[in-house]
């Protein structure tokens, strides 16, 4: 298992630990970070290091399934580079593509580059998407017999539904604080409902200091609450005091975020970008917009804030939804018939070996 280190802050980052706390065991999972995010000179020692380590397992292990988590840019690279190290050894490649911008990284590459990217994802044993509209996507590029589908896992699914008592309505945001994720949207969205009931807590890194910014020179002190970015050991305890999720992004895979919202419960207003159409169901267990729609996501806002039994109604159905499709059981059986298939050559080859 390849990927970022579990100290970054990031969606990746969420998922491989979730991996490693609840799959490390049964599936024999080795985990090689290559990536810290801290500064150029501690990356480039932890994908040395990465390096290295794939080497050696290649060597040492020829029955190793190498699953590989990348995203864009610098990202791709390093997870290219690494997987190019396994398939010289012609050991068994899964590449797992997180990005939500993975479809403008590929059609805004230059022709040779495009060309190197797509010749990569045909040559590696399976491309893993994290949603059906991405499926869509890479299947034009991939063909069908390497490609699946495979959500993120929900770590955070409650058994029972817990009803909401706060006395100010908390809607939450987790992110990065950018235009990507639709921040600046939010906060006008935030201007046209000032008069309700809430509070808006966001948590993240990004563009903090702009945002307190907004906020000061709108008087939404009152309204919105700007923290730093949360560590995977408190994430639980934010959802729990929380009754709405708002993600008014404009490119995602299959943000983490939303899934542990509707684990926990929650309703949630977000966009019909990557995967977020196969979790919130407009209507059923939140409300879809589209991506810069500020009208509707102030409108949408309003809605579950004024009206505490459609947010309760929504919340029960979150967590079914939730239980239903990304419980960490069922990814883990995904993940285990995934090498399970993907391996089972190799150990039919070595199994012929032992009995000739």
């Amino acid at each position: 298992m390849v990927g970022p280190s579990f100290k970054t802050q990031g969606g990746i980052s969420s998922v491989l630990k979730i991996y490693h706390d609840n799959y490390k065991s049964s599936l024999k999972l080795n985990f090689i970070p290559s990536y810290l995010g801290k500064n150029r000179a501690a990356d480039f020692i932890y994908f040395a290091q990465a390096a290295v380590r794939v080497f050696i397992n290649c060597i040492l292990h020829k029955n190793a399934v190498f699953h590989i988590h990348s995203s864009i840019k610098g990202s791709y690279l390093r997870k290219s580079i690494l997987a190019n190290i396994c398939m010289a050894f012609k050991r068994k490649v899964v590449f797992h593509i997180h990005s939500g911008n993975f479809d403008r990284f590929v059609e805004g590459a230059k022709p040779g580059k495009r060309e190197k990217i797509i010749g990569l994802l045909n040559k590696v044993d399976r491309v893993v998407a994290l949603s059906n509209g991405w499926y869509n996507y890479f299947s034009t590029i991939v063909p069908a017999n390497r490609l699946l589908t495979i959500y993120n896992p929900c770590f955070t699914v409650d058994k029972e539904y817990k009803r909401r008592t706060n006395s100010k309505v908390n809607i939450l945001f987790i992110g990065r604080l950018g235009e990507r994720k639709g921040i600046y949207d939010l906060m006008e969205a935030v201007k046209k409902i000032r008069d309700r009931n809430f509070e808006l807590r966001l948590y993240g890194d990004g563009d903090n200091e702009a945002i307190k910014d907004i906020v000061n020179k709108n008087n939404l002190n009152n309204r919105v609450v700007v923290n730093d970015w949360v560590p995977h050991t408190k994430i639980g305890q934010i959802y729990e005091t929380a009754d709405i999720l708002v993600l008014p992004s404009y490119a995602e895979g299959l943000p983490m975020s939303v899934l542990e919202a509707i684990g926990k419960g929650l309703p949630v207003v977000s966009t019909d970008v990557g995967g977020i159409p196969e979790a919130v169901f407009n209507g059923r267990n939140g409300f879809i917009i589209k991506p810069g729609d500020i009208d509707a996501l102030a409108e949408k806002m309003r809605i579950l804030i004024d009206n505490p039994a459609l947010r309760e109604e929504m919340g029960r159905n979150s967590l079914a939804i939730a239980s239903e499709r990304f419980s960490v059981e069922k990814i883990g059986q995904q993940l285990e018939e995934l090498y399970r298939t993907v391996n089972y050559k190799i150990v039919k080859q070595s199994e012929a070996q032992l009995n000739a």
